[in-house]
């Protein structure tokens, strides 16, 4: 499965307590794909469908959760499931 999370930037993501890191980690452990990006990479392409700019990443155990993959732009319909985890604390 392919998963898209929209959440904030990952540097601010707390690894320990957040619980979209928890999800990201299960997915990949899984063997799913997993890419992510913010809400200010969401678009509407003509005809109301929507698109997200992207980047793939590789989630794992540990402080260091995370390495970035190959980016990319694509539908949202691309993918399977499509989390909205923003915090709407931060801006």
């Amino acid at each position: 499965m392919r998963h898209l999370f929209i959440v904030d930037p990952l540097p601010g993501l707390n690894p320990e307590a957040d619980t979209s890191v928890v999800f990201m980690r299960d997915a990949a452990r899984r063997g799913h794909e997993v890419a992510t990006c913010g809400v200010g990479d969401l678009s509407v392409r003509p005809g109301g469908r929507a698109q997200a700019s992207w980047v793939a990443i590789r989630a794992r155990e540990g402080r260091d959760w995370y390495t970035l993959g190959a980016s990319g732009s694509s539908e949202l319909s691309a993918f399977d499931v499509v989390w909205m985890r923003k915090d709407p604390r931060t801006t």
